[in-house]
């Protein structure tokens, strides 16, 4: 049997390409690589790169990213994002190969594990067995990929919350158009917000923030002024740090 062609992949939900099939394909939204671009485009420093055509200290990320303020989302993805965050390794589909193709195992960079399956004996009893093997020889959580260390180009830094990501991003966006807004009115209005953006509806946040809002009493405001302030300055962090090409890192 023909060798399969090898799938390129990727350790989150990625945006739809059309060379890749839509398995683990998340909307745009939804994904951390659309999140690190739109950090990104808050960089100062990377946005001056832009501006010289990619000279100057970031001009070694420059290479990978290119202009992300020349293009949308969706343009950038195809053109650069898609090879910033694969895994140069091949993922190869579970196949039948023949006694004598042993030039698939050479090309695989993993040793896969070699199951003999007798075909006159019951397919219950193999599958019984097979099940046996796994369970002793196959590391990893079921349900969860049991994927080496990553090694893409860009790795994604640490955990992520997509919904957190918006948050503080939107926090920090709002602080700076209307800076003269309490950061208590910012953080009460992202909260209210969030629901909204995670059902898919638009947010006009030019009516939004035209819409009067209750004051809080004395405590709920100082709670709400703390809590939106650690979100801009970890927005802040962010933002630095998609310079050193990382993300999401928040120290």
């Amino acid at each position: 049997m023909p060798l399969q062609v090898p799938l390129r992949f990727w350790r989150h939900p990625r945006p739809a390409h059309p060379n890749f099939g839509n398995t683990y394909v998340m909307p745009d939204e939804e994904t951390v690589y659309y999140w690190w671009w739109r950090f990104m485009h808050h960089h100062e420093g990377y946005r001056q790169c832009c501006q010289r055509g990619g000279s100057g200290p970031y001009a070694k990320l420059y290479k990978a990213f290119g202009n992300i303020h020349a293009l949308v989302f969706r343009d950038w993805w195809l053109e650069r994002g898609v090879d910033c965050f694969a895994e140069p390794q091949p993922m190869y589909k579970t196949q039948l190969v023949a006694p004598d193709d042993v030039s698939v195992l050479k090309r695989m960079k993993e040793q896969p594990l070699l199951i003999l399956v007798p075909t006159d004996a019951p397919q219950s009893l193999i599958l019984k067995r097979v099940q046996q093997i796994l369970k002793e020889h196959h590391p990893g959580t079921p349900g969860r990929r049991a994927y080496p260390k990553s090694e893409a180009a860009y790795k994604i830094h640490q955990h992520f919350v997509i919904v957190s990501l918006w948050k503080m991003l939107t926090a920090y966006e709002l602080r700076k158009i209307y800076p003269q807004v309490p950061l208590w009115d910012i953080g009460r209005r992202v909260d209210l917000a969030a629901n909204d953006w995670v059902k898919g509806k638009k947010i006009d946040w030019k009516e939004r923030m035209a819409i009067e809002i209750s004051r809080p009493h004395t405590a709920e405001m100082a709670s709400l002024t703390s809590a939106t302030s650690r979100m801009i300055k970890k927005a802040q962090k962010a933002i630095e740090n998609t310079g050193k090409g990382k993300f999401p890192k928040f120290d």
